[in-house]
């Protein structure tokens, strides 16, 4: 399984005891970084010979967590997995690597890099890997469907992942609401709510942070009047939401002033990929819409 940048992790709960029978992608050990915890599955089916490691021990990829004795099954026989030769068919519970609780994707194609820092808008890819010169139209229709910067390429989504910062007692994190184009405002309700109990109870999943193209950070819980939000690459952009407050607003059409709700907004966009005017758009239509909640239920 992937762990991330990590160098290392430490193993907080060890599931299995010596004797045990498991079975394959059953969880050995769970694992917790600074942001997040996850289990380590069985590479195979058998039986725990001997375990390696205790809570409170560090690992990484690569640590050897234990012993198993294999039982041959039909799922071996299909993966041409070949085992060690040995007489007590022991086997090395494989480095976190090499022991995927999922079918192994196809390995990326190495890129190249350049000695120039970051430059972005090469080429374009979609679903079917077509590439085509940026050209300013081209960013254009990339900007209209939803973009990511990513080093060297503009990459088009077909969906809206939007994640949103949460401040946990361990530090801050960023879980990620998948898919909010199929959501109403319910379903992104309970997710907010889901996903935020797993950031402060620190179980978290790799890919639950993973996958966002745009991000809302609310600082409004703890107060200050505006920051400047940083965007979290390879997204494009990042909203900055601070405290509400109770100002005098001139209205024109009495000629007086009048006490209004006002909610500050920042919005941080890469300017390579999203130009001002369709920044300062973006910001409009979303004030337009906070101004009256019954249009987000239309």
């Amino acid at each position: 399984p992937d762990i991330g940048d990590f160098d290392s992790v430490d193993v907080i709960e060890v599931l299995v005891n010596n004797g045990d029978s498991i079975e394959y992608d059953m969880p050995l050990i769970t694992v917790e970084s600074d942001k997040a915890s996850m289990d380590i599955p069985a590479p195979k089916d058998g039986i725990i010979k001997d375990i390696k490691i205790k809570v409170g021990d560090k690992v990484k990829e690569g640590s050897l967590i234990g012993m198993i004795e294999v039982t041959e099954t039909k799922s071996d026989v299909k993966s041409e997995i070949k085992s060690p030769a040995k007489d007590d068919k022991k086997e090395d519970i494989e480095k976190v690597t090499n022991t995927p609780s999922r079918p192994a994707p196809q390995p990326p194609q190495k890129k190249v890099a350049k000695e120039t820092p970051i430059p972005i808008g090469e080429s374009v890819h979609n679903d079917e890997n077509k590439k085509a010169h940026a050209s300013p139209s081209i960013r254009k229709f990339a900007r209209n469907l939803g973009v990511s910067a990513d080093g060297d390429n503009l990459i088009m989504k077909s969906y809206y992942n939007v994640g949103f910062a949460c401040d946990t007692p361990d530090g801050l994190v960023v879980p990620v609401v998948k898919d909010v184009q199929k959501k109403d405002v319910i379903d992104i309700a309970e997710d907010l709510g889901n996903l935020s109990e797993k950031a402060r109870a620190r179980k978290l999943k790799m890919d639950e942070m993973q996958g966002g193209c745009f991000t809302i950070s609310s600082l409004g819980g703890i107060g200050g009047t505006k920051f400047t939000p940083i965007i979290n690459c390879p997204e494009v952009a990042i909203l900055g939401v601070s405290r509400a407050s109770m100002q005098p607003v001139f209205n024109k059409s009495s000629e007086d002033f009048e006490a209004r709700l006002m909610l500050p907004l920042s919005l941080s966009y890469d300017h390579r990929v999203v130009d001002g005017a369709d920044g300062a758009r973006f910001t409009s239509h979303l004030c337009m819409m906070l101004s009256d909640v019954r249009r987000l239920l239309l």
